[in-house]
């Protein structure tokens, strides 16, 4: 595989690179904020994908799979 700027090219079929986003939610109870990582697909969504990492992990370790999972219209 080798990545084109904005597009993923394997075995012959081209996918377009999604946008990732930051985002914030707060906590209702202590009014913590809740940093979150989305990366949705340019055309329709075909299911949706949650990851809940560990305390020792962070967030941006996922980045390249949610690329990978969003090219094929995974949010």
């Amino acid at each position: 595989m080798f990545v084109v700027p904005r597009f993923h090219i394997t075995m012959g079929k081209v996918f377009s690179m999604p946008q990732m986003e930051t985002l914030s939610l707060f906590s209702a109870r202590d009014g913590l904020e809740l940093p979150l990582l989305v990366c949705v697909p340019d055309g329709d969504v075909r299911a949706v994908v949650q990851f809940s990492h560990g305390m020792c992990e962070n967030k941006e370790r996922y980045a390249p799979f949610m690329e990978f999972l969003a090219a094929r219209g995974f949010a």
